[in-house]
């Protein structure tokens, strides 16, 4: 039987190119479901060819070694080709290469999963994380981050600006 990309497909793939590279089990935090059901539909995702996946700490705990996930250029174009990612967003932007600090990179993902859990616990509190390298918040003039801040040089000359991890 062919493989089919299912709505809930898109969502899994969609939420691992917002955050371009996650654990298994963030995406299922991020994605608040049945930890089976992703792992079950991320397979055959992987053995598709539109999610690429690799151990990560292998030999430093008892049990499996972790797994991470990102995009391969296939499934960044299958989210291009559902209308999910703009056709000018590069998929450096969306896929795991380029990312120089896994480990910052996965912090990262963490703050914004307990932020989310913040809202949903505080009865009255909305969150949103503003991820400076989002695809989906990118300036659609200059395909440049919405979030940027900047701070006086040491000098006093000029200001240095710089995009935060995120904002909120």
């Amino acid at each position: 039987m062919a493989f089919r990309l299912k709505r809930g497909d898109f969502r899994i793939m969609t939420a691992i190119a917002e955050h371009r590279m996650l654990t298994v089990r963030q995406l299922v935090c991020v994605l608040a479901q049945n930890a089976q059901s992703v792992h079950r539909r991320l397979r055959d995702i992987q053995d598709a060819g539109l999610v690429l996946a690799q151990q990560r700490g292998h030999g430093r705990r008892r049990g499996r070694p972790e797994k991470l996930v990102s995009l391969s250029p296939a499934g960044t174009e299958a989210l291009r080709s559902a209308d999910v990612l703009g056709p000018g967003v590069p998929d450096e932007s969306v896929t795991g290469k380029g990312i120089h600090c896994i480990n910052h990179q996965l912090l990262v993902n963490w703050v914004q999963i307990q932020l989310a859990e913040v809202g949903s616990f505080v009865p009255g509190l909305e969150t949103q994380f503003l991820a400076a390298e989002s695809p989906f918040l990118l300036s659609q003039k200059d395909r440049r981050a919405l979030v940027v801040d900047s701070a006086p040089s040491g000098n006093g000359a000029k200001e240095v600006r710089f995009v935060p991890d995120g904002g909120c």
